[in-house]
């Protein structure tokens, strides 16, 4: 049996043979434009149809969710380059991204997980928290002494 290290923000994770890594591109992808489960599943559902204009109710509607995170989740995607908003129609949405790089990763990160999604599943839950997560996390800390 053969033991394999993936090194990712100085945190080693130990991978046995016969189980597949993920691609660095996928992982510096999910890094960079995936916060959640969630985030992923809109852009999934948008790059399975990339030729759809989605309004945010159907999306919400199709992926069973909240309006209001679904509109955060779209407009994350659309400020990072992700999405395009239809200039045509207001308020729709569809998959496109500005170069060919952006796009084989997204490719990849689809393939990967209709393949294995526990591996893309893992690689989001995994991650060290930062920013607002790690702030919302410290609100939590159990404190010594007085209240």
């Amino acid at each position: 049996m053969k033991l394999y290290f993936l090194e990712k923000h100085d945190v080693k994770i130990l991978f046995m043979s016969g189980e597949e890594v993920l691609s660095k591109t996928v992982l510096s992808f999910l890094d960079s434009y995936i916060d959640s489960i969630e985030q992923l599943r809109v852009l999934l559902l948008l790059h399975a149809d990339p030729d759809r204009l989605w309004t945010p109710l159907e999306i919400t509607n199709e992926l069973r969710s909240a309006d209001s995170a679904i509109e955060k989740r779209l407009h994350d995607l659309h400020s990072r380059g992700v999405l395009k908003q239809s200039p045509e129609l207001k308020g729709k949405y569809r998959f496109t991204v500005a170069d060919d790089s952006l796009l084989a990763a997204i490719d990849e990160l689809a393939h990967e997980h209709s393949l294995r999604p526990y591996r893309i599943i893992d690689a989001i839950y995994s991650r060290p928290k930062t920013g607002a997560a790690l702030a919302f996390a410290a609100a939590f800390k159990l404190r010594g002494g007085k209240p």
